[in-house]
């Protein structure tokens, strides 16, 4: 285990479990869940995420997990749908206040 934060207002701890390649939560009344990774090596993302070697976490409002794996050289962000949909809605909202995907304005 290298990566480790605390996660939650209940005591929670998230950490990445570099044995298992998986990203867990551990409550305080010691039950641990799977939040990422399906314990293969690798570099896939999305329900089939794999990791190589996650080592650094951190937490934004319980909603955002950002996870580096260092042997890939990649951070991944591991999100529900729901915060996924809201911040591309909000991309979008900005590349259409910028003129971004039209020309010459």
């Amino acid at each position: 285990m290298r990566g480790i934060a605390p996660f939650g207002d209940k005591g929670e701890t998230i950490f990445a479990d570099l044995g298992s390649r998986q990203v867990k939560i551990a409550s305080m009344n010691g039950n641990v869940q799977v939040v990422a990774g399906v314990g293969e090596e690798g570099n896939n993302d999305g329900t089939q995420a794999s990791f190589s070697q996650p080592m650094g976490i951190c937490v934004e409002s319980k909603k955002n997990i950002l996870l580096t794996d260092a042997q890939v050289g990649a951070n991944k962000l591991i999100t529900d749908a729901g915060c996924a949909v809201k911040s591309l809605e909000n991309l979008g909202t900005l590349y259409q206040a910028f003129s971004v995907h039209q020309k010459h304005k």
